[in-house]
């Protein structure tokens, strides 16, 4: 079977895309303890990104304490500080 297909360009909506591989969302299992992302969590992102993914979703991000996220998986779940745009403030530096 080739797979010629999903190294194409591809596009969703007004996003283009170098290729159709896509990282889905999912828990690393790697945050803080107290949900926090870490050099761990950002290391894995780089290496999505340096892997050639054409789309990367990141793991659950509570932008506030009531955004839903389940703290009995303390750890898994990226919690971002309050402010004007808190989920550019815990997006991972070198992404």
């Amino acid at each position: 079977m080739e797979l010629k297909k999903v190294f194409e360009p591809g596009k969703i909506g007004n996003l283009e895309l170098k290729n159709r591989l896509v990282v889905s969302a999912m828990s690393s299992h790697m945050g803080n303890p107290d949900g926090t992302p870490n050099e761990t969590v950002n290391a894995y992102l780089v290496a999505k990104v340096k892997g050639g993914w054409g789309l990367i979703f990141t793991e659950d991000l509570g932008i506030t304490a009531d955004a839903g996220s389940d703290p009995a998986r303390s750890g898994t779940t990226i919690r971002c500080p309050r402010g004007p745009r808190p989920s550019a403030r815990c997006t991972p530096p070198a992404v």
